[in-house]
């Protein structure tokens, strides 16, 4: 008993073969075309964050710039409160080294004379 060819046709076997092959073809052909797509959502996607956080980076710069404004203020201003009370204690000191030095020289040399002309001095300054 001979064994039959289970195709008994050259041409259909033919067609199968390029149908088979077509689909293949087809499904890569397919999935080259969907990848661009993928790649194009990824770059979108991609864009995207470089936005949020070129966005999070300038509001976080600007967040930094009004504390580091506000710190800058209070340093000013306690350096400047500082500085003038430097400047009001240092003008009393000055003041006071004046005074004793020239007034009490004044009152030496006021009771180094008779007293009926430290008397007059005193006449002189009450008026």
């Amino acid at each position: 008993m001979a064994i039959k060819p289970l195709v008994k046709n050259d041409k259909f076997l033919f067609l199968k073969i390029f149908l088979l092959g077509s689909f293949v073809a087809g499904a890569l052909l397919i999935k080259k075309a969907t990848r661009p797509k993928r790649e194009i959502l990824r770059g979108k996607t991609l864009k995207k964050k470089q936005l949020n956080i070129k966005e999070n980076l300038a509001s976080f710069i600007d967040q930094a710039g009004e504390k580091v404004g506000e710190t800058v203020s209070n340093v000013l201003g306690e350096t400047t409160s500082v500085i003038v009370n430097t400047a009001t204690k240092s003008a009393q000191a000055v003041s006071e080294f004046i005074l004793d030095s020239t007034v009490g020289n004044i009152i030496k040399q006021v009771d180094k004379l008779p007293k009926h002309e430290q008397e007059k001095i005193k006449e002189y300054i009450c008026q």
